[in-house]
């Protein structure tokens, strides 16, 4: 339990600092909204303190980057970016993030800031849109290296659930069709998908793929991705 309180006292520390930097650009509001905002204030912490240090795995904590600035910085960036996030269920994506960070190598966690950013700017219908993708297409590279003689269209249509996403987007989250294309042109200046471009037959556009960094993005959320009943082998059926 050593690290584990080591990294509760370091967790405490960046969220003061957060804090005290956040309160610098509050404008005085009243004693009863004071008391409301430091309420949520006291709701975000509990939850990223509990999300983050109860699934830590000593055995696999970095030391040296725990009691590293690198790591102090990193927790008062997310903390301040948790202030701005107090109506959402961004909090656990962050504090997610946190905690993968500590139990990753040098190299995992070269893209942690930027990551963080990621999950601030975008919305929670992105990170519901990104999620869905990626629970369909994270085979697709596997697909298409037994398969390089098929279009990267044909593998999305025909190994993915693809034309199925918006009533999957809407039944799970109430994301209106309308509003989907509209996300994924927004979604895709992240960098994280691209929409497939080419001239194919009967192709109009509109169809999206996910690249190595969602993947990674993803990965270090920790998304648990209930596997479909078919598998490779079986979807690849459809290549022939």
């Amino acid at each position: 339990m050593e690290l584990k309180n080591r990294a509760k006292v370091i967790f405490e520390t960046g969220f003061n600092i957060a804090f005290r930097l956040k309160l610098i650009s509050v404008p005085v509001i009243g004693s009863y909204m004071d008391v409301v905002y430091t309420e949520s204030i006291q709701a975000i912490k509990d939850t990223s303190f509990q999300h983050s240090l109860e699934k830590l795995d000593e055995e696999k904590i970095d030391k040296e980057y725990l009691n590293s600035l690198e790591f102090l910085n990193l927790l008062v960036r997310t903390f301040k970016m948790d202030l701005d996030e107090i109506e959402t269920n961004k909090v656990i994506y962050f504090s997610k993030l946190i905690k993968n960070s500590l139990e990753s190598s040098e190299e995992d966690r070269k893209y942690n800031f930027d990551y963080i950013q990621i999950v601030h700017d975008l919305s929670i219908d992105q990170m519901h849109l990104l999620h869905e993708i990626y629970i369909q297409q994270k085979d697709l590279y596997k697909i298409r290296d037994k398969h390089p003689e098929c279009s990267v269209l044909n593998l999305v249509e025909k190994c993915t659930n693809w034309e199925n996403l918006p009533k999957i987007l809407n039944d799970k989250y109430g994301i209106k069709n309308d509003d989907l294309i509209f996300l994924l042109k927004r979604t895709e200046s992240t960098g994280l998908i691209q929409e497939i471009t080419g001239t194919y037959m009967d192709y109009e556009g509109g169809t999206y793929m996910m690249n190595e960094t969602l993947r990674k993005f993803m990965d270090s959320l920790d998304i648990v991705v209930i596997e479909n009943d078919n598998l490779i082998e079986e979807q690849s059926v459809f290549l022939g």
